[in-house]
């Protein structure tokens, strides 16, 4: 859950209700053959996740000509078209209208004209849901794949038992486990004397180290934002409800009622009361004189590294060395992934060409790191003795090792060399009685979501919320009983609720 308060990392779910056509029969709806000039097959993709007004040009060429190259190498018999997706004016709250990608009628409109899609579920406002890998599965617009047919053992266990949709996988996507971790000002560690080897994972561990610091500077060592409160839990999260978790041997519950709740407000009260926390803002950014803060950014490795990050000083970006402390006991695993799939759709003319391309996603370093760092400059050397590269395209930094297979991709001098190792580690801290394939409709409770999301949560602006994000509370327990209480009276128990009748009927259908 962690982070998904400090990314506001969304998953989307579709509002409108749709009939449901079988799947059974992987017969193709409609297709039409459409070859290459050369005469080899041309797989159109539907690269859902970027809009076209900023995705044309060099990412074009970086992705559609790397993808063809690779598939040349390979004596492949096909080739990839890319294509981005329309924009639809859709209505929003108080008559405002917004222009947005709506995959799934992209699909319903474009009968026969792509062979895959690659969606993510997405929310632009709290009645603005929109979820195209689980819309479009059930409306029976994508190809079931079969395991063995994709034949290959790069996927693990639970990513495909993720993807599953009433027991059965219909788009394929990876992630990778994250740590938290904090990050440590290196001047700042220079100027107090402070050893860092003496610095442990924990923050609420360093209370001495912290008051040193303060002692031989004067200055406050942690730098607070907002949510950081919120990196130290370790349960799922059902989006687009901020509150509802999943906690092991319990099932959902609210945030509130999470076991260790009270000790961690009590931690983080205890470092208020010694003055050694500053509340700050995205707007103002860090103090120019800190020690130590929390990490924002992906970290694939468990031992402690310098780099050189640009971080957001007094309203203003430095580039700044810092130490990274990552936090083994505290990995961020999504289970929905946000549903970011790529899929075949059911009229292809193409499907066993464009289940090898999946495979090859699955598989092939190459496609990982294309997806990943897309050009070929050379910048960067990484610890896999190959020269690593870049791209400005943030999406595609995001979202291109979930593309394709992350944990194959190249390793940076601060990740760990085996990505694949560290992957299969962490996917074990997601509770072992999480219900894996299960999906939470939020659609019967949005009024409920919407309330409790206003009582707290990272665009919340209640007053408890205000007291929580700047620690401004005088007694942890008083303020999270209160916590609990608000959330009840905006409706947390009719979500639960719901949440619980939908699983019961999930588990009903599920052979697991």
């Amino acid at each position: 859950m962690k982070r998904k308060f400090c990314l506001l990392l969304s998953i989307l779910f579709i509002l409108a209700q749709v009939a449901c056509v079988s799947n059974e029969d992987q017969t193709p709806i409609q297709g039409t053959s459409t070859e290459s000039v050369s005469g080899q097959v041309l797989l159109n993709w539907n690269l859902g996740l970027f809009n076209q007004e900023v995705s044309q040009g060099e990412l074009v060429e970086i992705l559609e000509d790397g993808l063809n190259e690779i598939l040349t190498e390979k004596g492949k018999t096909y080739r990839v078209k890319l294509h981005y997706p329309k924009l639809y004016e859709r209505e929003v709250l108080d008559g405002v209208k917004l222009e947005q990608i709506d995959l799934v009628r992209e699909v319903r409109e474009s009968a026969g004209q792509f062979d895959l899609v690659t969606m993510v579920d997405t929310q632009q406002e709290a009645n603005q849901i929109e979820r195209p890998y689980f819309e479009l599965a059930k409306e029976g617009y994508l190809y079931e794949i079969e395991r063995e047919r994709l034949a290959t053992t790069q996927i693990s266990d639970q990513d495909w038992e993720l993807a599953q949709i009433d027991s059965k996988v219909y788009g394929i996507g990876f992630q990778m486990p994250q740590l938290i971790g904090m990050k440590y000002s290196v001047d700042g560690l220079e100027k107090s004397g402070i050893d860092s080897e003496r610095l442990s994972a924990s923050i609420f561990e360093n209370i001495e180290i912290y008051e040193e610091y303060r002692r031989k500077t004067g200055s406050i060592p942690i730098q607070w934002f907002g949510f950081q409160l919120f990196n130290y839990i370790n349960n799922p999260l059902f989006l687009p409800c901020n509150n509802l978790c999943w906690e092991e041997g319990r099932g959902f519950t609210s945030i509130a009622d999470l076991e260790g709740m009270s000790t961690l407000f009590q931690n983080a009260l205890e470092l208020q009361r010694r003055g050694l926390v500053q509340s700050v803002n995205v707007e103002t950014g860090l103090g120019a004189d800190f020690l130590v803060t929390t990490i924002g950014s992906p970290i694939f490795n468990e031992l402690p590294y310098e780099d050189n990050e640009e971080i957001w000083i007094d309203k203003a970006l430095e580039d700044r060395k810092l130490l990274y402390i990552p936090n083994p006991s505290l990995a961020v695993y999504d289970p929905a992934n946000g549903d970011l799939r790529t899929a075949i759709l059911r009229d292809s003319s193409h499907p066993e060409e464009a289940l090898d391309l999946l495979r090859l996603l699955t598989e092939d370093p190459d496609m990982a790191n294309l997806m990943r760092y897309g050009t070929v400059e050379v910048i960067d050397q990484g610890k896999a003795g190959r020269m690593l590269s870049s791209t400005a395209f943030m999406e595609l930094q995001y979202y291109g090792p979930r593309i394709a297979n992350g944990a194959l991709s190249d390793s940076t001098e601060v990740e760990t060399a085996d990505k694949a190792a560290f992957k299969q580690k962490y996917e074990r801290t997601l509770p072992q009685d999480y219900p894996r394939g299960f999906r939470f409709d939020p659609v019967p409770v949005l009024e409920q979501i919407s309330r409790t999301n206003e009582v707290i949560g990272p665009m919340a602006t209640s007053e408890i919320s205000e007291e929580i994000r700047m620690l401004a509370f005088s007694d942890a327990q008083e303020v999270l009983e209160r916590l609990q209480r608000e959330l009840e009276d905006a409706g947390m128990d009719e979500i639960i609720q719901e949440a619980n009748h939908q699983l019961e009927e999930w588990r009903k259908g599920s052979p697991n």
